[in-house]
């Protein structure tokens, strides 16, 4: 079968508050139609385990719209077997995302820690150590997130040593990068991570280090590419990613380009001013159209849906792109 390869769209991330910055809950957090949209592929991928704790995680919590909407889709029954965790260096939001899970959901456990979720990983040394007092063995079956963006040269000195000794990073880079290293510490070798991107760390020079650590350390299943739609009141065009799991040790960059792991399954979505042959609801379900399909939503606009696989010509650090065949739809791996 021929194929074609497209570039993802390029779109600029617009710049996210300091995660240190107190923020009104809700003020820059992900939107409740976005973070269903997450964790329903989330569940989509999961074999939930036959018995015992089903582990939880958002290492930056905010307003708490992602576990409320992981939980909300997992099926109730499992709700009293469900161990929540939440990092946020924002006393209030902490209080509320608390108050809010154990009103809504009185059967889970839930643990929220008023602190960074890094400078808990570096703390604790080593991801058997978290959360003391737990199962030291226990790792987490899903971790949902939407780590911040932001430059690693507006923290101290200190701060950047610490990152430095532990992931091993340096320069001024995007704290999301050491984000993914520490979610791919805790996440189980069969979990599911569901991650919130930008869409240019999918496709821009500055995003290489992002996307040798995505393919070297998770097992991604499938990624969203929402093209050039903002999904955010002060956010560039988001990319959705989920991982089935987390590599045993971190890939070398030669295996994790030589195609022996499973293809990657790639859908996008680009507005267009061509008409509708199908209606969805919103462009979220609009995804769920057959690939090459234009897609009118609600509120009038419409959308082109691609779907193939990423290609990245074999190199973990270059952009990715979108390869289509003439007619067939990826496959889920």
């Amino acid at each position: 079968m021929m194929s074609m390869s497209n570039p993802l769209t390029q779109t600029e991330a617009a710049p996210v508050p300091d995660r240190h910055a107190p923020a009104a809950p809700g003020s820059r957090y992900t939107p409740a139609a976005f973070a269903r949209f997450v964790a329903a592929r989330m569940v989509a991928t999961a074999a939930l385990p036959a018995k015992g704790a089903i582990r939880i995680l958002d290492p930056a919590v905010g307003d708490g719209v992602l576990l409320d909407a992981l939980v909300r889709s997992l099926p109730e029954q499992v709700w009293p077997r469900l161990q929540v965790f939440g990092f946020d260096a924002n006393a209030e939001a902490i209080r509320i995302v608390a108050s809010r899970l154990h009103r809504t959901y009185p059967a889970i456990g839930v643990h929220l820690e008023q602190q960074d979720f890094l400078s808990h990983v570096i703390e604790a040394g080593d991801a058997a150590d978290l959360f003391s007092g737990l199962d030291p063995d226990s790792a987490f079956q899903f971790i949902i997130a939407n780590p911040p963006h932001v430059r690693t040269r507006i923290m101290g000195d200190e701060e950047m040593a610490q990152l430095a000794e532990h992931f091993g990073v340096t320069g001024s880079i995007d704290l999301y990068y050491p984000f993914l290293l520490g979610i791919a510490e805790v996440l189980a070798e069969d979990g599911v991570a569901g991650v919130i991107t930008a869409n240019s760390d999918l496709t821009g020079t500055a995003g290489e280090s992002v996307r040798e650590a995505l393919l070297t350390r998770f097992r991604i299943q499938h990624v969203w590419d929402l093209g050039g739609i903002s999904a955010f009141d002060a956010a560039g065009a988001p990319a959705v990613l989920v991982a089935g799991g987390r590599h045993r040790q971190a890939a070398t960059a030669q295996a994790a380009a030589t195609g022996a792991a499973p293809a990657i399954a790639c859908t996008t979505i680009h507005q267009t001013d061509a008409g509708g042959v199908t209606l969805a609801e919103d462009v979220f379900s609009a995804f769920d159209a057959s690939d090459d399909t234009v897609v009118a939503i609600a509120d009038g606009r419409c959308f082109h849906v691609r779907h193939g696989v990423v290609d990245n010509g074999g190199d973990v650090r270059a952009a990715w792109r979108l390869a289509t065949g003439t007619g067939g739809q990826a496959r889920e791996d």
